[in-house]
């Protein structure tokens, strides 16, 4: 029996100093300065503190950028008594099916263009209805390579067709004259088996442009990759359906009006983009503690508002709803900018008016591994998608309380607070 309470003691002790030794290292553990980016909040005589700091200078930088094989291609004109008077071109071609799969077309069949419109990024007008020429192209084009500002030649001939879009539809059916020479030339290729088929298709085949009429008051987006051509049989019992393999918009902008002062203009075309320098060091934010890190925008409303109010009464400039923040090369930034990879997208918050970036992962990392570099901040206004968006934004000359400014959260110990 004393031999089993002497065992009992020491397993008993064994585990009181165990425990001991568990609870003096955590306590000790509790007392250290976390010393890393993005320290505990509930640290012992710490405080969590707001600062806000501005940026700047704002500068404005143009990019010629590409604006074919994009989601969408548009078309149309519209006087935005801000942006200028724009005019916009777009462009499309046919694929060629192989000639394996290519069925021979029969007398009698109709040829018809699906377009999808995209109703939400309409720009001008949105409740008038706008005519539209599909005019023969007369130059060789691809869609990769083609820029913002190309011109279209188009060919001295009739249109190969004529349509309306209302402010309705999501889908238009255009049929397509069979008996034009455009018509003819593509039936020629569809049902040809020469062996240089492909090849001459690409250099002798131009495809159509699509036109807006003087009357047109509105830009039309369209959806690349839910549009097609359709052959319809005789008996209409047989549907071919033939998607496009090359499709641009040319974008054409005069009589802009410069931004008032305080503000600045940006295009989602990256006609116009905000180039700016921030400072992201220790000294500057007084800590490497940081919990939030919030870039802030604020977009300057009264003016749009009062400038598309002297448009007709239904018509609208699309929403933009993002803006994409870059950090890149200047001499690099009409390769890299589009396409590129953002640091963060920003959102607009309808509550301050302003677009909201969060770059505390990238704040918190710069902290860590900081090192000199040449390359600059770069905000683009939504997407380089083929629709066309333009907002005017505040900049570092605008009133205090609508300058862009960087509102950094951290946590400060009470030694080193002011």
């Amino acid at each position: 029996m004393q031999v089993l309470m002497n065992v009992t003691d020491s397993l008993v002790n064994r585990f009181l100093l165990v425990f001991w030794v568990c609870a003096i290292t955590l306590v000790l553990a509790a007392c250290e300065n976390p010393g890393t980016v993005g320290g505990s909040f509930t640290d012992i005589g710490s405080e969590v503190v707001i600062d806000t700091l501005e940026i700047g200078p704002v500068e404005i930088d143009s990019i010629e950028s590409y604006s074919g094989r994009l989601s969408y291609f548009s078309s149309g004109r519209f006087n935005d008594p801000l942006f200028g008077n724009l005019t916009v071109t777009g462009l499309l071609r046919p694929s060629l099916p192989s000639a394996s799969s290519a069925n021979e077309i029969e007398d009698g069949a109709t040829i018809w263009l699906n377009l999808a419109i995209d109703q939400n990024g309409v720009y001008g007008d949105t409740q008038a209805s706008a005519q539209f020429d599909l005019v023969e192209i007369d130059q060789v084009w691809r869609g990769k390579s083609w820029q913002l500002h190309d011109e279209v030649q188009l060919a001295e001939s009739d249109p190969v067709a004529s349509f309306e879009v209302s402010s309705s539809d999501t889908l238009k059916r255009v049929p397509i004259d069979i008996d034009h020479e455009w018509t003819r030339e593509y039936i020629r290729f569809y049902e040809s088996s020469e062996a240089d088929r492909d090849s001459s298709y690409t250099y002798n085949f131009h495809g159509l442009a699509v036109v807006s009429t003087e009357a047109s008051p509105k830009i039309v987006p369209f959806d690349a990759s839910e549009s097609e051509f359709i052959i319809i049989s005789p008996d209409e019992e047989d549907t071919t359906s033939i998607g496009l393999n090359q499709w641009a918009y040319s974008l054409q902008r005069t009589e802009e009006l410069p931004a008032p002062e305080g503000s600045v203009t940006v295009h989602s075309t990256l006609e116009k983009v905000l180039v700016f320098d921030m400072d992201l060091t220790e000294q500057a934010f007084g800590t490497v503690n940081i919990a939030k890190v919030d870039l802030v925008f604020y977009r300057n409303n009264q003016v749009l508002n009062e400038t598309i109010q002297q448009a007709p009464a239904s018509a609208s400039r699309p929403p933009a709803p993002t803006a994409r923040l870059h950090f890149i090369y200047p001499e690099n930034a009409s390769t890299t900018l589009d396409p590129g990879s953002p640091i963060v997208a920003g959102r607009y918050d309808e509550d301050d008016e302003a677009y909201h970036f969060n770059i505390t992962a990238y704040v918190n990392s710069v902290l860590i591994n900081s090192q000199e570099t040449d390359r600059r901040f770069y905000v683009r206004l939504h997407v380089n998608d083929g629709t066309v968006r333009s907002s005017l934004l505040y900049n570092h000359e605008a009133a205090p309380e609508k300058r862009p400014k960087l509102i950094v959260t951290s946590t400060k110990s009470e030694g080193s607070l002011n």
